[in-house]
C-alpha cells in the first residue's frame, strides 16, 4: 500500500472512531423550552443557581414569555434574592396582566420585606382575579394580622376555609385572632378543628397548648 493510501485509509478509520465516540457531530441547541424544563428540575431538587441559570438561558431565547419570568422569579425567591424575584414578577405581570398567579407570587414577595401595603395590593389583585385562590385569600389574612386589622384577617381565613375545609393553619390563624378579639368561644372551635384536621404534629402542638391556656381539656 503506498503512503498516500495509507494515509487516506487511515483518516477514514479516524473519522469512524470520532463518529462512534459522538466527536465531530454538530449538537443540536437547546430549545427554550427545553431550557425552561431543565430549570424546574433544578428547582424541584433545590438547585436553585442552576434553574436561574436555565430560566435565564430560557429567557434569552424567548424575552416575552410570561411563564419563564415567573420560574426564574420563583428561583429567585427561594434562592433570597427577593428584589430580582420581584422584577421578574414585575415583568411577567407587564406581559400577562390577567395572570392572577403573578399577583400572587410578587404580594407573597413583598410579605417577606414587610411591605405590607403593596402585599395587600397585590394580592388583592390576584383575588379580584381570581376569587378561588385560597392561597391568595390566606396570604392576605396574614398580612392583616401583621396590620392589626383582625376583623379583615378574620374574613380572609373565613374564606380560605370555605375554600379548603381541611386548611388546619386558616383555622390556628383565626383561632389567635379570636382570643385577641376575646371570642374566647369561636377560638375554642377553631383551635379543636385544627386537632381534628391537622396531620402536623407542632401544629398540634401549638393547638393544645393554647387550648390549656383557655381552661379546656384538648
Amino acid at each position: 500500500m503506498d503512503k498516500t493510501r495509507l494515509v487516506y485509509v487511515l483518516a477514514l478509520i479516524l473519522a469512524g472512531i470520532l463518529t462512534l465516540l459522538g466527536c465531530g457531530s454538530t449538537k443540536k441547541p437547546m430549545t427554550a423550552e427545553e431550557y425552561a424544563t431543565a430549570a424546574g428540575t433544578f428547582l424541584d431538587q433545590g438547585q436553585y443557581k442552576l434553574a436561574i441559570e436555565n430560566f435565564s438561558r430560557a429567557i434569552s431565547l424567548q424575552p416575552n414569555n410570561a411563564g419563564i419570568y415567573m420560574g426564574r422569579g420563583i428561583a429567585y425567591g427561594l434562592d433570597g434574592q427577593m428584589e430580582r424575584a420581584i422584577a421578574d414578577f414585575s415583568q411577567a405581570i407587564a406581559l400577562r396582566p390577567d395572570d392572577a398567579s403573578a399577583f400572587l407570587n410578587r404580594g407573597t414577595a413583598y410579605v417577606t420585606q414587610g411591605k405590607w401595603d403593596l402585599a395587600v395590593a397585590d394580592l388583592t389583585k390576584a383575588i379580584n382575579l381570581d376569587p378561588n385562590d385560597a392561597r391568595a385569600h390566606f396570604s392576605r389574612g396574614n398580612v392583616y394580622l401583621f396590620m392589626n386589622e383582625l376583623n379583615l384577617a378574620i374574613a380572609d381565613w373565613t374564606k380560605t376555609i370555605a375554600l379548603q375545609p381541611d386548611n388546619a393553619k386558616a383555622y390556628a390563624n383565626r383561632a389567635s385572632a379570636y382570643i385577641v378579639m376575646g371570642d374566647i368561644e369561636r377560638a375554642i372551635a377553631d383551635l379543636r378543628k385544627v386537632l381534628e384536621v391537622s396531620s402536623d404534629p407542632e401544629l398540634q402542638q401549638r393547638a393544645k397548648v393554647e387550648l390549656q391556656k383557655l381552661g379546656v381539656t384538648p
